[in-house]
């Protein structure tokens, strides 16, 4: 890795899946979050779809996270209107809210 022009690594969704549930998935993620940051690699891990996963991404290192845990995909000029209101939170959805990206980002008020 040290030899590619690489600033970002993308840990991919398919290990935000297993990750809560097995012991091996968070050990990859935990030494591809510290490989990364030794050879001073930003990581994002994506599909961040609950709470416990992005806490867990925490305490392995990884602070940048995407994934329907705060947003569906949006437009740029949609999401400049999110990031424009105070108190952005992540939300959890209830059964089956993920189909509906009318209120992609819950905040408090």
């Amino acid at each position: 890795l040290h030899r590619f022009p690489i600033d970002v690594l993308k840990i991919d969704r398919s290990f935000m899946e297993a990750m809560c549930g097995r012991r091996d998935a968070a050990a990859v993620i935990h030494a591809i979050v510290n490989l990364a940051h030794n050879l001073g690699i930003e990581v994002v891990a994506e599909g961040v779809e609950t709470v416990a996963q992005a806490e867990a991404l925490e305490q392995h290192g990884c602070r940048e996270v995407q994934g329907f845990l705060y947003s569906h995909p949006v437009a740029p000029e949609v999401l400049a209107l999110l990031l424009a209101r105070p108190g952005l939170q992540p939300r959890q959805p209830a059964a089956g809210q993920w189909a509906d990206a009318s209120n992609p980002i819950a905040h408090s008020t």
